[in-house]
C-alpha cells in the first residue's frame, strides 16, 4: 500500500531537469550518408540513469536507456541549440539506410551509488520528494514497532508459559491435543439447532477437530430428538434420504445434556463424557466458519489456560475507578482495547466447567444473582478464568455469522438497556468478589 501510494503520487513528477536542444551533427565526408530517400531519425532521452563507458581505444560511448518515441529531424525534432550543449555528448551511429543520432549523459564519471541517488532524487519534484518521505517513514515506524512487539511477546510468553507449567501442570499436555468438544446451547429453537449440529458436526466434523458435539437441552416440557436425527435435512425427504445414506465417519459423535434446572448457570456443567480439554462454548445461532474455528482452536493449545473467543469486549472503568461500563463491538473497534470475550463462541479449558459449580473457588451468590436476572453467565466465566491465570484473553478475528443479532436476549431489549443491565452485572459481580477479598 505504501509503495502504491508512492507510484500514484509521483506519478508524471519525474522529469527530466536538463533539457536542452539536441545539437545536429553534421555527418563528414568519411561517414556513410544515408540515401537520400531516407530520413535520418534521432531519439532522445528522458531518463537520465545513463552510464559512460570506456573503450580499450580510449574512445567515449554512450549507454542510455531510450525511453522516448523517435523523432524526425526534418520534424523539428532536433530542436535548438545553446550554451549548454557542450553538456552533452553526442553520438552517431550508422544502421543500415537509416542514421540514428543519440544523445549520452556528459555527466561525470559517478564515483559512488551517493552521488547516483543523489542526481535520480533531484529529478522528483518536491510533492512527490514530501510523499516518499512521508511513507518511508510510516514503513520504518511500522517496521520498528512490529520488532519490538514480537521481541516483547516472545519475552512475555515465556514468562507466562513458565509460570503456568508450575502452577498448572496441564498446561504442557494441552499443546498436544488434536481434538476438542463442541457445546452447544440452545432453548426451544429446534430448526435453529438442527443447523448448529450439522455445521459443527458434519461440514467441520473431525477433519477440523471437532471430535464430540454436546447438546445443552435446557427444555424441561419436552423431549429432545434423538442424536443422529439432528443430522437429517427435514425440508425434504430426498435430501433426507442422501443425507442419512452420506458415509458418517467424519461426523463427531452427539450427545444430548438433559439437565434438571432451566437455568444459564446450567451451560457450565461438568461433563461426563468429555473425552478433551478443550471446549468450545457456542449459541445454536452462532456459526463460526470451520477454518475459523480451527484457528482458534490453535489459538487456545497456545494459550490453554486463557479464554479465546470471536466476540471481544471491553469493561472500562470510569474516572473515579468506582464502577465499570460494559463495551461491544463498534467501541471495542474504535479503542482499540478489549479484556474479555464473551463465551457464545469461545474456547477455555474444561476445568472451568468444574470451578464454575465450586463455592470456594465461585460464590454461590453469583450463581443466584445468574438465575434472578437471566444474564450475565458469560461475565461470571470471565471472572473465574481472570482469577486461575495472568494470561490475557484473547480474540480472534474469523468468519462468524450470528443468526440470532435480532432475534437474541440482548436484543429484547433496547440497546441503552442492554448496556446498562450488562454494565451493572460487572459492577454488582466485582463487588461480590471484592468481600471475598479475591
Amino acid at each position: 500500500q505504501h509503495f502504491l501510494l508512492i507510484l500514484i503520487l509521483s506519478r508524471g513528477h519525474y522529469r527530466c531537469k536538463y533539457d536542452s536542444a539536441v545539437q545536429q551533427q553534421q555527418p563528414t565526408r568519411a561517414e556513410h550518408n544515408p540515401p537520400k530517400h531516407t530520413k535520418p531519425t534521432i531519439i532522445t532521452m528522458r531518463w537520465l540513469g545513463l552510464r559512460e563507458r570506456v573503450s580499450s581505444n580510449g574512445d567515449e560511448e554512450g549507454k542510455a536507456l531510450l525511453r522516448s518515441n523517435s523523432t524526425n529531424i526534418g520534424s523539428g525534432g532536433g530542436g535548438d541549440n545553446d550554451d549548454n550543449d557542450d553538456k552533452k555528448l553526442l553520438k552517431k551511429t550508422t544502421n543500415g539506410s537509416s542514421t540514428v543520432v543519440a544523445v549520452a549523459s556528459s555527466f561525470p564519471r559517478r564515483q559512488n551509488l551517493y552521488q547516483e541517488v543523489r542526481i535520480r532524487w533531484n529529478l522528483f519534484s518536491s510533492s512527490a520528494k514530501i510523499a516518499i518521505v512521508i511513507v518511508v517513514t510510516l514503513i520504518v515506524w511500522h517496521l520498528l514497532v512490529g520488532f519490538l512487539d514480537v521481541i516483547y511477546q516472545y519475552n512475555n510468553n515465556n514468562n507466562n508459559n513458565h509460570y503456568n507449567n508450575k502452577l498448572h501442570p496441564t498446561t504442557t499436555t494441552a499443546r498436544h491435543e488434536t481434538s476438542f468438544a463442541v457445546v452447544i446451547n440452545t432453548y426451544k429453537r429446534p430448526d435453529m439447532l438442527k443447523d448448529a449440529v450439522r455445521h459443527y458436526g458434519e461440514t467441520c466434523g473431525r477433519r477440523m477437530g471437532v471430535a464430540q458435539v454436546f447438546i445443552v437441552w435446557a427444555d424441561l416440557k419436552a423431549t429432545p430428538p434423538a442424536p443422529q436425527s439432528l443430522f437429517q435435512d427435514s425440508s425434504s425427504s430426498s435430501s433426507s434420504f442422501l443425507r442419512l445414506a452420506a458415509p458418517s465417519s467424519g461426523r463427531s459423535t452427539v450427545e444430548i445434556l438433559r439437565v434438571a434446572k432451566d437455568s444459564l448457570n446450567s451451560r457450565f456443567l461438568p461433563i461426563q463424557n468429555l473425552q478433551s480439554q478443550a471446549v468450545f462454548m457456542v449459541d445454536d445461532d452462532v456459526r463460526v466458519d470451520c477454518r475459523s474455528l480451527y484457528r482458534g482452536f490453535e489459538a487456545w493449545k497456545a494459550n490453554p489456560q486463557s479464554m479465546v473467543g470471536y466476540y471481544p469486549r471491553l469493561a472500562a472503568a470510569t474516572n473515579d475507578r468506582q464502577h465499570y461500563v460494559y463495551q461491544a463491538w463498534p467501541i471495542v473497534w474504535w479503542r482499540q482495547s478489549m479484556n474479555f470475550v464473551l463465551t457464545k463462541a469461545s474456547f477455555f479449558h474444561s476445568r472451568y466447567l468444574a470451578l464454575y459449580s465450586n463455592p470456594a473457588v465461585h460464590p454461590s451468590e453469583i450463581l443466584d444473582y445468574v438465575d434472578q436476572r437471566m444474564n450475565c453467565e458469560d461475565v461470571a466465566m470471565a471472572l473465574i478464568v481472570a482469577n486461575q491465570t495472568t494470561d490475557p484473553m484473547i480474540y480472534v478475528e474469523g468468519s462468524v455469522s450470528d443468526k440470532g443479532l435480532f432475534n437474541g436476549i440482548s436484543t429484547r431489549t433496547s440497546g441503552a438497556e442492554h448496556m446498562d443491565a450488562r454494565s451493572k452485572c460487572l459492577d454488582d459481580l466485582t463487588q461480590i468478589y471484592q468481600k471475598r477479598g479475591w
